[in-house]
């Protein structure tokens, strides 16, 4: 028996609320350098996280990997102090009790056709302009892409800012259905004139190997909207450990892996979001105003959940 234990080899659970598509490149690489086996479990925020709560001690999971921050927050007590060896990462993307670290950034972005030379939204205080009403895609609001921008638009933003967050639905030409992709293939093919995605799903089009999402994506341009201060909200998935993690060290390995050189580099290449780590999200961010402010809305929007 200690034989086969000494054999085996070493591994870390991972509950995602991501894709597996969407990570594999971080997943390779891990266990490529690390030889660590990662069993990826994906599903949906909720049930994945009643799983953990309903398990406790006996749970699996070492390693929980978010779509949203805010998901991890009523679940804190579930986690466990994470052991961050990368001292570059910005205090505004780690939890005051270091339960979560933020692992990437993402902008839900506007988009437009580069035909409609109309376009002049530039505030998010405009969307509140009557005008505007019915021309856009936009998967539901329930969402949490949309839930968390409206929380860190709130955070930092005024009331010109968010006043159209009392009626979003009025904004939308269609009846929300599909994914980010979807809406940004609802705007090419003219059924609605703006369309609002996270920005890497864009990314996803341009980089595509099919020729009809790079055809969609050439056909596009994206935006980032701004506050009447001139901050554009963004929002951040995270990593944490579970309490009673079956593979703690590994766990703790993985999630300083992401925090890695390398690692960020493919968050950027790879899964085209924006890094955490400031040695290569500056070269991303260049344009991007008063980034400062805008990670510490993370923090804010939780705290106003």
């Amino acid at each position: 028996m200690l034989s086969g234990q000494v054999l085996a080899k070493p591994v870390v659970n991972v509950y995602s609320f991501r894709k597996a598509e969407l990570i594999s490149p971080l997943i390779t690489s891990f266990e490529i350098e690390h030889a660590v086996k990662v069993n990826l479990v994906y599903g949906k925020p909720n049930a994945l996280l009643s799983k953990l709560a309903n398990e406790q001690i006996n749970s699996p999971v070492d390693v929980l990997l978010t779509s949203e921050l805010s998901q991890l927050q009523s679940y804190k007590h579930l986690l466990q102090p994470l052991a961050i060896s990368n001292t570059e990462i910005d205090p505004t993307l780690i939890d005051d009790k270091r339960h979560w670290v933020a692992v990437s950034l993402r902008i839900r972005a506007l988009f437009t056709r580069k035909t409609d030379t109309h376009h002049s939204l530039v505030n998010y205080s405009q969307l509140a302009n009557s005008d505007l009403a019915g021309q856009f895609c936009n998967r539901d609001f329930t969402h949490s892409y949309n839930q968390q921008m409206a929380k860190s638009l709130k955070a930092i933003g005024s009331k010109q800012d968010t006043n159209w967050l009392d009626n979003p639905q009025s904004l939308l030409k269609r009846r929300p259905s599909g994914g980010d992709r979807d809406q940004l293939r609802f705007l090419y093919r003219q059924q609605c004139n703006y369309a609002l995605a996270n920005h890497y799903y864009y990314a996803m089009l341009v980089n595509s190997k099919n020729p009809l999402d790079r055809a969609v994506a050439n056909h596009l341009e994206m935006h980032f909207l701004q506050t009447q201060s001139g901050v554009t909200p963004v929002s951040a998935t995270a990593a944490a450990i579970s309490k009673n993690a079956p593979n703690e060290q590994n766990a703790q390995l993985f999630v300083n892996f992401l925090l890695s050189l390398e690692a960020q580099k493919l968050v950027t290449t790879e899964l085209h979001e924006f890094a955490v780590l400031p040695t290569i999200r500056k070269t991303q961010l260049t344009h991007y105003p008063n980034l400062k402010l805008s990670l510490e809305s993370v923090k804010k929007a939780l705290k106003n959940k």
